[in-house]
């Protein structure tokens, strides 16, 4: 009919795409959990009764972080998700305005970077990584290896395994095949 569907890929979550197909994989997009006590946090149902930042709902961290809120039973009823996101959820995080802050993104995104810096925080490790990749085709682990971010200061101070999603380049099915070759 000529019309343009609008596609929309936030998180590794396509909405509203009707039907489309992956062309090529680009880069993985870790979620990042920070919190803070005095204890190491593994799982993401240890949350639960706190007060998280799951981002904006414009942005693509929330669209990650919905569907496992809820496999994990974390809902606005025994939690309470806050809609802010990136430095604004780092800084309420900081002042203990939340208990947690959820980040989708690299390392050279300006929350992640000073998150990874501040050492009153820590950066949940999934002990359930390889149960969420099986879960969620979307998600794969990944591993930070200790000092991958810097030497000198040793961050991390030891392995962190996190779940990811991949930066892709989609199409709509019906694109030409001669393009998709060319692409």
């Amino acid at each position: 009919d000529g019309s343009v569907r609008q596609m929309e890929s936030r998180g590794g979550v396509i909405k509203d795409a009707g039907r489309v197909m992956m062309l090529a994989s680009f880069f993985y997009e870790p979620l990042w959990v920070f919190h803070c006590g005095p204890q190491a946090r593994s799982r993401l149902d240890e949350l639960r009764y706190k007060t998280i930042a799951v981002g904006n709902p414009d942005q693509g961290v929330r669209a990650f972080v919905e569907p496992l809120l809820k496999a994990n039973n974390l809902t606005g009823f025994n939690t309470t998700l806050e809609p802010i996101g990136n430095v604004e959820a780092l800084r309420a995080l900081q002042q203990g305005r939340v208990d947690a802050a959820m980040f989708v993104g690299g390392v050279d995104a300006p929350a992640i970077f000073q998150a990874l810096h501040d050492k009153e925080l820590k950066l949940i490790s999934f002990r359930r990584a390889e149960a969420y990749q099986r879960r969620f085709d979307h998600i794969t682990r990944v591993v930070l290896p200790e000092g991958a971010i810097d030497f000198g200061l040793d961050i991390p101070p030891g392995d962190v395994t996190l779940i990811s999603t991949e930066a892709m380049l989609v199409a709509r099915d019906d694109l030409p095949p001669a393009i998709v070759n060319l692409l």
